[in-house]
């Protein structure tokens, strides 16, 4: 490194350096004003709580006031003492009129007046259906207060009705000052209460937590905290608040200043009495204002951070920009070159009339049978003639003047020289120009042409067949059929009808129809196609193919049975011939198995003898296994012809006394695909030729030719594998004599799961130890 480039770099590390010890001064600083900014916000809380509390506090303190004044004079009046010493008529009469002005006045609920027994003498609800006139209310504490000479205060619910008010009490004294009774003014706190509801959660408790008023009805008489038992029970007995549980909303006793966690959020405490008894109000804010302002202080952290960060990650990436486009540049030219797609690329010539080839892909060469060399730098319409019949080269024209992205759905190109069917996507590059990403999908549109071909082939054979329809009552007896059903069973119309399918079945078929009919009956499940034997009038024997479902009415009551028949006689008889000319084809493949086998046998009598044992060790893993039986025949055969690609390998490798060098067990190695090249062609009956290229693959991917791994390799070359090693171990071989089946069944044992199928392992394994199989 020269020293201008070394002074850089440590001119570079020194100013990075910097930049961290900046970032983390910044970081700590932002956490002290993230905490300032919550402490502060938590302030703000408090201090608006207060204000609120103090308001709603000095309305109460105020209405209470004017409400004790009032009960204060009241009490004195002239009226309302003669009333309790005297009891006439026309004294109570006055008291009433004095309770009735106070009650007007100072808009109160209800004012009434008490002996010193606690019975109601006079009560401005005295013609209400709830009075109070007659009543005893010795057992509330404001009677109680009055009495003992002192000012009577009390928050309760009316025994009467039912209705939460304040309750102010004075006693009344005679003129020698001895107390007569108690004048009472209750007053509703509905309106006070409406005050309340401009905050989320404020309540009136009292001092066990009791709440009396609220800015959420429903939270009325619960208690803020749990009331113990013995409170409960008290509060019942004083009939306070009615008979209530007092259900608990917060589990502990709340204090002002604490942090509580109210429906699921985080809620700052307020709390102040606002009478002697211990009453207080409390309003419980959320703490969102702390979480905005320490956000905010955050947000301030991290815009102070980005300042250093952007600078730092600039100059990141410009010290990467031109390592990162070199690899860019060579990602997409080799995305360009393998993908799988077409891709050409144009640029526009003579104000978009004409487009000129820049590049095209190696896909796109193969495609359109061109040579990249031979056609850059030439115009689209020379090079492929047939571009603007199909379409494409006026799309290319429209995406060239408006960049906007189009596709040309499946298109024929035809120019004599060349016929295929393409799709082409179209797109504008930011540097003008013009890339045609193009698919050939000739297969799938011939395959698609012949599907509507065979499409209408079909639509016109189903139009013409000519099938037997039928119905059926719950008895089997037919109701209604075809022609086509007539002319099946060899009946007249007349004579089939109300006919029992008894009547033209024989007992072992008539069973079966019942079974098939009833297991429809039951579930209600149409029976798939199922074959029936058929006497027709002449007496002669016909099989029919039928389909039966239900037949029910609008009621969905089951009516009977309908049914389509098909008359499959002549079917019947085909395949008993197929199955004969099966059983000849099979022995014709036999015979050709064992010309290949003859084959190799001439220029390796080893290869041939190892394949007979292999064959027949296969096919008894495959038996013991309990494979169906067409694939204990593929493995026979395969097994038999397994090593055939080794035709292809010199006879002086396949049969060299001493090891094989590097390049010889190459040339083995592609005996599979040689074995597949010679077997692809012959229509067998089974994948013998996969079977044989499959038979070197092992299951952890190591074999060969493929690496293929597990259920990628088939269950017969996986048998094969198996038997192959065994053999091959335990056999002699050109360049070694035979290691024994002890070591050949140790290897497979060894490798089972790994390399060799597990299932085959152990079959074979059982074969040799426990059923005592030998190799012929």
């Amino acid at each position: 490194m020269s020293s201008n480039g070394a002074g850089k770099f440590l001119t570079s590390r020194i100013w990075l350096i910097s930049c961290l010890i900046l970032l983390f001064v910044v970081a700590i600083g932002g956490w002290f004003i993230t905490g300032y900014l919550g402490d502060k916000a938590r302030q703000e809380i408090l201090e608006n709580n207060d204000k609120a509390i103090s308001f709603h506090s000095s309305r109460l303190t105020a209405k209470f006031d004017k409400v004790e004044k009032a009960v204060r004079i009241m009490s004195g009046s002239p009226w309302i003492v003669s009333a309790l010493i005297y009891r006439k008529e026309g004294d109570i009469a006055n008291a009433n009129s004095v309770l009735d002005r106070y009650n007007f006045y100072i808009e109160s609920s209800v004012c009434y007046l008490l002996d010193t027994n606690g019975k109601t003498v006079a009560s401005s609800n005295r013609n209400d259906s709830g009075s109070f006139v007659g009543k005893s209310y010795q057992f509330r504490p404001y009677f109680t207060q009055a009495m003992q000479r002192s000012l009577g205060r009390y928050f309760a619910v009316g025994i009467t009705s039912l209705i939460r008010g304040f309750y102010t009490s004075y006693p009344v004294r005679d003129s020698k000052g001895v107390i007569i009774g108690v004048a009472v003014i209750k007053q509703d706190l509905d309106a006070e209460e409406s005050f309340l509801t401009n905050y989320p959660n404020c309540f009136v408790i009292d001092p066990n937590g009791i709440i009396f008023m609220s800015s959420r009805k429903e939270m009325n008489f619960k208690s803020l905290w749990p009331v113990s038992q013995g409170t409960q029970l008290a509060l019942d007995e004083s009939k306070q608040f009615g008979k209530k549980e007092f259900e608990a909303i917060l589990p502990c006793e709340i204090s002002h200043g604490m942090e509580i966690t109210f429906e699921g959020k985080k809620h700052i405490v307020s709390r102040k009495a606002i009478n002697d008894e211990g009453w207080s109000i409390v309003l419980m804010t959320t703490t969102e204002r702390v979480f905005i302002y320490r956000l905010a202080g955050a947000i301030i952290a991290i815009l102070v951070c980005a300042f250093i960060v952007v600078p730092l990650i600039i100059n990141y990436k410009m010290s990467k920009a031109a390592g990162i486009l070199r690899e860019s540049e060579m990602r997409f030219r080799g995305l360009f070159n393998t993908i799988g797609n077409g891709v050409a690329i144009y640029h526009a010539k003579n104000n978009g009339e004409d487009f000129i080839i820049d590049d095209i892909n190696p896909a796109g060469e193969l495609i359109n049978r061109v040579k990249k060399e031979d056609i850059v730098g030439k115009s689209i319409a020379e090079v492929f003639p047939g571009v603007k019949k199909m379409g494409l080269f006026d799309v290319i024209k429209v995406v060239w003047k408006t960049g906007e992205n189009k596709f040309l759905p499946i298109s024929n190109y035809s120019d004599g020289r060349l016929s295929i069917w393409v799709e082409n996507n179209i797109y504008k590059l930011a540097s003008g120009e013009i890339v045609a990403v193009h698919n050939d999908v000739t297969e799938s549109k011939l395959a698609e042409q012949a599907l509507i071909e065979s499409e209408r082939k079909y639509r016109n054979i189903l139009a013409n067949i000519e099938d037997g329809y039928f119905e059926v009552d719950t008895a089997g007896n037919l109701t209604f059929y075809n022609d086509a059903t007539c002319r099946i069973l060899g009946y007249s119309e007349n004579e089939l009808m109300d006919m029992n399918y008894r009547a033209y079945t024989n007992d072992v078929y008539a069973k079966k129809i019942f079974r098939v009919f009833n297991e429809v009956y039951k579930t209600g499940v149409s029976a798939r196609a199922f074959d029936w034997e058929l006497i027709r009038k002449d007496g002669s024997i016909c099989f029919i193919e039928t389909v039966v479902s239900l037949m029910t009415d609008s009621d969905k009551v089951i009516k009977g049975f309908r049914g389509i028949s098909r008359d499959v006689t002549e079917r019947k008889r085909s395949e008993e011939e197929l199955n004969n000319s099966f059983i000849r084809l099979r022995a014709a493949l036999g015979g050709t198995i064992q010309a290949l086998a003859v084959t190799v046998e001439t220029r390796d009598p080893y290869t041939a003898g190892h394949q007979r044992r292999v064959a027949d060790l296969a096919r008894a893993i495959a038996t013991d296994m309990g494979l169906e039986s067409s694939r204990i025949d593929c493995i026979r055969m395969a097994g038999m012809i397994h090593d055939i690609g080794k035709l292809m390998i010199p006879s002086e490798t396949l049969s060299k006394p001493s090891r094989l060098n590097e390049i010889e067990y190459r040339l083995i190695k592609i005996h599979p695909e040689a074995g597949f090249n010679i077997l692809k062609d012959i229509e067998f009956p089974w994948p013998i030729a996969n079977v044989v290229l499959q038979h070197h693959e092992r299951l952890n991917g190591s074999g060969y030719p493929a690496g293929l791994k597990g259920d990628e390799i088939l269950m017969e070359s996986r048998v094969i594998a198996v038997a192959d090693v065994v053999e091959a171990i335990a056999s002699n071989r050109p360049y070694r004599p035979a290691r024994g089946i002890d070591e050949a069944l140790e290897e497979i044992r060894n490798n089972r799961g790994i390399l060799y199928d597990d299932a085959a392992v152990g079959t074979c394994l059982k074969l040799f130890l426990e059923k005592g199989y030998k190799l012929g």
